[in-house]
């Protein structure tokens, strides 16, 4: 995909727009099938599932309107699913009794009511297979064009995030021309951690970087995530124990850079304080 990177993101724009779109009308849909109903049991959702050679089968899921009790029904006149909880109730005071009987006798209802249809589905299948057929002919054209987009959506975010990696690299190479003091060190491997880094290339454009007076290739992947740690504000809090625990003030917020030219620099930074919510952005962003 050799588009610009403002091509790129302008059809990034446009498809997420698309999807959204996509996605209510999808919803809106479903919504409207979740009021079909049969005696007190409603469409709570519908699944579809693929049998073989391509067939599709269609499974409504039914739950009762006021219990939980729920069960699942196929076009394939299948029940797959039954389901309703055990009651227990322990040391009972007089004046909940009554209470507890009346729940306990709406619920036990509401279950004899799901045994009783699934004795004969006759007449549910009738709504099983109306909403079947409007999930086959409205939601999924929509939900197979939202796949499609978002397909597409990955392509191009995917593409946008190789031209910024490049970028990344490029500016990389550049800033590491000359030696940069790192407070947060760099992990090159297991064994060797830099706070001074200083990167070259040769003709060939590979990236070497200086470990203790000698050259190391590393990748420009590596250069990336070295260059996002040098350029990425680093945070840190502290709490004024004069102020009560959990009161406003007992805990602050700082910021400070991550890269400097000179050692001085490096070893006593300039730390800014800032509130809690430029904090938890920096954090939320952090390398």
């Amino acid at each position: 995909m050799n588009l610009s990177k403002e091509t790129l993101g302008k059809t990034e724009e446009l498809l997420t727009t698309g999807i959204e779109q996509l996605e209510k009308e999808e919803n809106e849909i479903l919504l409207e099938l979740q009021e079909n109903k049969f005696e007190n049991f409603k469409v709570l959702y519908i699944d579809n599932r693929w049998i073989a050679n391509d067939e599709r089968s269609y499974e409504v899921t039914f739950k009762h309107v006021t219990e939980e009790v729920d069960f699942r029904l196929s076009t394939k006149k299948e029940i797959s699913s039954i389901s309703w909880s055990s009651w227990s109730y322990r040391h009972i005071k007089p004046n909940e009794l009554q209470g507890h009987l009346e729940a306990s006798m709406n619920y036990l209802g509401a279950v004899t009511e799901m045994l009783t249809i699934m004795k004969d589905t006759t007449e549910i299948m009738k709504v099983v297979e109306r909403v079947s057929e409007v999930f086959e002919n409205k939601v999924k054209p929509l939900r197979d064009k939202r796949y499609e987009l978002q397909n597409e959506l990955e392509t191009v975010k995917e593409a946008i995030s190789n031209i910024d990696s490049k970028e990344s690299v490029v500016k990389a190479q550049e800033l590491f021309k000359e030696t940069v003091f790192l407070n947060h060190c760099y992990q090159l491997n297991s064994k060797i951690y830099l706070s001074e880094i200083k990167v070259e290339q040769d003709k060939k454009g590979n990236n070497f970087i200086m470990v203790y007076d000698r050259k190391r290739k590393i990748s420009d992947y590596q250069l990336e995530q070295l260059y996002k740690l040098a350029t990425t504000m680093q945070t840190r809090t502290e709490c004024d124990y004069s102020k009560d625990y959990n009161t406003e003030g007992y805990r602050l917020y700082y910021k400070y850079s991550n890269m400097y030219l000179t050692t001085d620099e490096a070893y006593k930074p300039v730390i800014t304080q800032i509130d809690k919510a430029e904090y938890d952005e920096l954090r939320s962003n952090r390398y």
